[in-house]
């Protein structure tokens, strides 16, 4: 693992790099430090070993006028599985 600070005012990244993960496993996870805080617990699901079909929802800009609507939707359709990757850029 590692940490760096893009910016001292707002906080750390943390990077790591998992290996031997199992096809279509879920793992959890917690961030942080026992001594400072903890998130709660999060989780992903790796892919199958065979292809499977997936579709990914991206967004970026969420604009001023609309977004308490594109924010709706994307819960809606997150909450129905609509999507097998959830990607905000930002």
């Amino acid at each position: 693992t590692s940490q760096t600070s893009y910016d001292n005012n707002a906080g750390w990244n943390h990077n790591v790099v998992l290996t031997n993960l199992k096809p279509g496993t879920t793992y959890y996870y917690v961030c942080g430090d026992p001594t400072w805080a903890l998130s709660s617990t999060f989780q992903f699901t790796t892919l199958q070993s065979s292809f499977v079909s997936t579709t990914i929802a991206a967004y970026g800009d969420l604009g001023i006028d609309n977004s308490a609507n594109t924010i709706s939707q994307l819960i809606n359709r997150t909450a129905n599985n609509d999507f097998g990757l959830f990607v905000h850029m930002g």
